[in-house]
């Protein structure tokens, strides 16, 4: 009786084992199944310098600009990786461009001022300007070229620094907290502190 005892208890851990390597085995199967091979992974990766960006409307609407090529949306064209507003738009509300990694994009301002946006930065900035000012506020690195307007200063806001420029060309590089000028002056703010750049 002893010795039955013993065979049947083994049949018993032999069956449990069996059941335990099907399930250990399905589980792995289905794990796998969910990763993305490197292949997959690589081709939809964006690939360094391209021009690919998204624009946030105030509505809230996100468009992709990476495949959006001459296209009109109200008083913006898009067009060969720029996007460029109408001098005679009216809508104030807040617009913003963000750039993700590897990618880069060029903007056209309401006044006519150029920027360029680097990888993982971003630039907020309204459909039209102000009648006595200019404003835009941006994260990571950006280029400006600022149109002339003697009446309306253009204003960069980054973090807690401000620079302000009448007609001037720029870079502004949060990553490092450093600003580049190449044309022009620009007047920076920030922590009780003013500086003139020539």
């Amino acid at each position: 009786r002893k010795k039955e005892k013993i065979i049947k208890w083994w049949h018993y851990a032999a069956a449990a084992c069996v059941i335990g390597v099907i399930g250990v085995t399905i589980f792995l199967t289905r794990s796998s199944d969910k990763k993305v091979s490197p292949e997959v992974a690589d081709k939809t990766d964006i690939s360094p310098g391209s021009l690919y960006a998204q624009l946030r409307l105030p509505g809230g609407q996100v468009i992709k600009l990476d495949n959006v090529s001459d296209t009109v949306i109200g008083n913006i064209h898009i067009k060969d990786g720029e996007i460029v507003y109408d001098h005679n738009g009216s809508d104030t509300l807040m617009h913003e461009i963000t750039i993700p990694r590897k990618g880069s994009y060029q903007l056209v301002l309401p006044d006519g001022s150029k920027v360029w946006l680097n990888a993982e930065s971003s630039i907020r900035y309204p459909g039209a300007f102000a009648s006595n000012k200019r404003m835009v506020t941006v994260s990571g690195e950006t280029f400006f070229e600022v149109a002339k307007d003697a009446s309306r200063p253009f204003t960069v806001s980054i973090g807690d620094v401000s620079v302000e420029a009448l007609g001037t060309a720029f870079n502004i590089n949060g990553f490092d907290d450093r600003i580049t000028l190449t044309e022009g002056s620009v007047k920076v703010s920030g922590q009780n502190k003013i500086l003139v750049l020539r």
